[in-house]
């Protein structure tokens, strides 16, 4: 049981955790990122979150030790997955999206934020909807690896 956790997380783990990298100008505009210095930003959040949510993982496991069975998974789905997708979400967010590519970066961010969603309502089912599988393509597809990396 403890490999299908941490497969699961790792599988769930689609990135996550950092405190936002954008930042607003003195002025209260936003600047404007090319692709490249966006994907730089989401790529340290992702590092960061995934980081974070196999720690905090570890850290359930090791509060609920020995074999764990669907129901224990789903829990620790619904308790630190989730959220700490959630947390992610928050901080993609933070970062400006190029102007040319905004409504495809808004609308990935939100299939991720629908991820989190799912995972909180339904544990372990909630990793295997549209959602996930719709931003994972898109994350490739617009050179995002480390916010797909599945191990």
């Amino acid at each position: 049981m403890h490999r299908l956790l941490t497969a699961s997380i790792t599988i769930t783990a689609v990135a996550l955790f950092a405190p936002g990298c954008g930042s607003s100008m003195e002025d209260g505009t936003v600047p404007t990122l090319t692709k490249a210095e966006f994907v730089k930003q989401a790529e340290e959040v992702c590092t960061e979150a995934t980081k974070e949510r196999r720690a905090a993982a570890a850290a359930w496991q090791k509060e609920h030790p020995g074999n764990l069975n669907q129901d224990d998974l789903d829990a620790a789905f619904r308790e630190v997955i989730g959220p700490s997708i959630a947390e992610q979400v928050k901080a993609l967010e933070a970062i400006p999206a190029p102007r040319a590519d905004k409504a495809m970066v808004v609308g990935m961010v939100e299939n991720l934020a629908k991820t989190a969603e799912d995972i909180v309502e339904k544990g372990t089912a909630g990793a295997q909807g549209q959602a996930i599988s719709t931003y994972l393509r898109e994350a490739e597809k617009y050179g995002l690896r480390d916010c797909t990396r599945l191990s």
